[in-house]
């Protein structure tokens, strides 16, 4: 709950709590001193007083145990109590409309006046209650959003779940690195807005790539970019999603440099094989892979070649049917040893 929801719910209904107690003695006033009603209508419209007052006492009651929720901040048990206090509100403002229909033939014009009064300030009571829970539903709405662009969907679905660690294992996905070359003498001769607002145009354009191919972005570092066929949701055809989202990324980063004069490449790394996927600890979540395949895609993208798409063996074992490739041979990677890789060149045409 954002702190100005906090301060609007500490602050918004003394003054109305006070109108509505005032009201009820007006009304107890009148109905004692009205010479207009018997004995028997008398007793029954304070009995109906009494009732009301029950009521408003319940809202005060529920209201305070709010109030203790807020500075407690415990929100999920605030919206609740406030979904209580709204009923309540609502339900007795319909209960008291139809008992008092039925006794205006005994109130006359000050009494239903006086009555009317209590009507309206307990309904404004009940409107401001149901303002504050709509905002804090909008509120959530916001924060759901927020979640779901930080994290996969499902993820975020389970972590609202309450799930404190989550830790999925997958048998085969396909990983990417891409890292713009040119972009560390870029930025030595060029102002640090303009970089970063050069990096949220290549960036945003990778984004939409990643969501026309099925693929999900997982994080970016500097000017590297990783992203991840396969999960959380399986698809089979996830290292043909990398491989093709690599040559449209080679695309648009062409494209670029042409539109605006900049000295810019890609490389790219790509490797397939079994990871580990999740969330740990408590604290500004990402969502994150690990194991030897995040590694060796990594290595594949800092040992490759700049404008080029290397591929380890494995990756190029579950394309070479539908894409073009250069045998590059053995390359030296760092804690691997000398690794077969083969550069991505394009697509078949059948």
């Amino acid at each position: 709950m954002r702190s100005f929801e906090k301060e609007y719910l500490l602050t918004r209904q003394d003054s109305i709590i006070k109108s509505i107690y005032e009201a009820a003695k007006q009304l107890r006033n009148g109905i004692i001193a009205s010479s207009k009603l018997d004995i028997t209508e008398r007793r029954l419209a304070l009995e109906d007083l009494d009732k009301y007052e029950v009521i408003v006492k319940e809202i005060v009651a529920l209201n305070q145990q709010i109030l203790s929720q807020i500075r407690e901040n415990i929100d999920i048990n605030s919206a609740r109590l406030t979904e209580n206090l709204v009923g309540v509100a609502n339900a007795e403002v319909q209960r008291a409309r139809s008992a008092i229909a039925n006794k205006i033939h005994w109130a006359r014009v000050l009494l239903f006046a006086a009555v009317l009064l209590a009507l309206l300030v307990a309904a404004a009571v009940a409107r401001q209650f149901m303002s504050a829970l709509k905002a804090w539903a909008l509120e959530q709405q916001k924060s759901e959003r927020l979640l779901q662009n930080i994290l996969p969907e499902p993820i975020a679905q389970r972590l609202k779940q309450e799930e404190t660690t989550i830790a999925d294992s997958y048998a085969e996905v396909t990983v990417m690195f891409a890292d713009i070359v040119g972009f560390t003498q870029l930025a030595a001769e060029t102002p640090a807005i303009e970089l970063v607002e050069i990096l949220n145009v290549i960036f945003s354009e990778f984004d939409q790539l990643a969501d026309e191919h099925g693929l999900e972005k997982i994080k970016t570092i500097g000017d590297a970019y990783m992203v991840v066929g396969g999960l959380p949701k399986h698809i089979p055809n996830h290292a043909e999603a990398i491989a093709a989202m690599a040559l449209d990324m080679q695309t648009r980063i062409n494209e670029f440099c042409a539109d605006t004069g900049k000295d810019l490449s890609i490389r790219i790394g790509i490797n397939t094989g079994p990871v580990i996927a999740g969330i740990i600890g408590t604290k500004k979540f990402i969502y994150d892979l690990w194991g030897d395949t995040v590694n060796i895609a990594s290595r594949m993208e800092s040992h490759g070649i700049p404008g080029g798409i290397q591929v380890t063996e494995a990756t190029y074992k579950c394309l070479r049917k539908q894409f073009l490739f250069e045998e590059r041979g053995l390359v030296q990677v760092k804690g691997r040893g000398k690794m077969n890789c083969y550069l991505l060149m394009g697509k078949k045409s059948f």
